[in-house]
């Protein structure tokens, strides 16, 4: 019973085929670095968008409790003369 790994070097495979393995081998590699590309830009663009409307909605909260409390304060001064 024989147990040795059977190693082939490009050497000893036929090299038509060893280069149609390499080539698959290869267009799958690109095929997965271009989806993960994909999923990663389309991960930055709905981060970015999801800061854009967070700043917005913060920079609105900020108007609208400084507007909220210019309106207290003209309350106050005209309830208190």
């Amino acid at each position: 019973m024989n147990n040795a790994i059977k190693f082939e070097t490009p050497a000893t495979v036929n090299p038509v085929t060893y280069q149609h393995g390499d080539r698959a081998r290869l267009v799958a590699e690109l095929d997965h670095q271009r989806t993960r590309t994909r999923l990663a830009e389309q991960e930055l663009f709905h981060s970015k968008q999801f800061y854009r409307w967070f700043i917005a909605i913060l920079v609105l909260l900020i108007v609208a409790m400084y507007g909220g409390l210019w309106y207290a304060k003209t309350i106050l001064q005209t309830a208190c003369y």
